[in-house]
This record gives C-alpha cells, sequence and structure tokens, in this order.
C-alpha cells in the first residue's frame, strides 16, 4: 500500500502521519521495530529498496516513511522510486510519502 500525505496545511498533514503510526504500532507492531523512517534530501535508492522490500520482524509487515521526498529529494532518485512504487503497491508493506516542507507564518500581535 501506497499512501501520500501532501498540502500546504502541514499541521493536519503531520497529525494524519501520527495517527497512521499509531494505528500501525497498536495493530500490526507493538514491538514498534517495523517503522522506518527516511528523508528525501539523504535517502539513496538502495536505502529506499532494502527498507520496502524487507519482511517484518516478528510481524505480518513494515511501514516505510520517506518525508520531504519530492521537495528535497535528487531528482534521478525520484525517478527511479517512481518507477519501483507502483509494483510495491501490491505489498503488504506500507509505505507513506509524507511533504511537510510548507511552513505556516503568523502575524504577530500589534
Amino acid at each position: 500500500m501506497v499512501i501520500c500525505i501532501y498540502g500546504p496545511d502541514t499541521f493536519r498533514s503531520k497529525e494524519k502521519l501520527l495517527a497512521l503510526k499509531d494505528r500501525f504500532r497498536k495493530e500490526v507492531d507493538p514491538s514498534d521495530m517495523n517503522i522506518s523512517e527516511l528523508t528525501g534530501k539523504s535517502m539513496t535508492l538502495e536505502q529506499f529498496q532494502s527498507q520496502v522490500s524487507a519482511s517484518g520482524f516478528l510481524a505480518r509487515k513494515r511501514m516505510v516513511i520517506v518525508e520531504n521526498f519530492l521537495g528535497e529529494g535528487v531528482k534521478d532518485i525520484q525517478e527511479q522510486v517512481s518507477e519501483r512504487v507502483e509494483p510495491l503497491s501490491a505489498s503488504d508493506n506500507i509505505i507513506i510519502f509524507w511533504e511537510g516542507t510548507d511552513s505556516f507564518k503568523t502575524k504577530a500581535a500589534k
């Protein structure tokens, strides 16, 4: 399963990401050993491939979270990962792409 969470409301998207992680921990992985988080800016194709193809350790599936991949990721790796994502969508592992690069600016009270 592949899930994409993005948009200008980074607060709610981060809340959704945390809710998905909590649900995964409760329903699949109470040991919290099967959640991997990668950063788009520093991720390599080999890291991505090894994380998404690994079997769960004492659990039936894994969750791989890739943060800020589209905004900060290297273009070559983005293309290579996008070619590999479709076949992975049928796997038991859960892959989440979360984009949280937008920041909110608030006006100071006068």
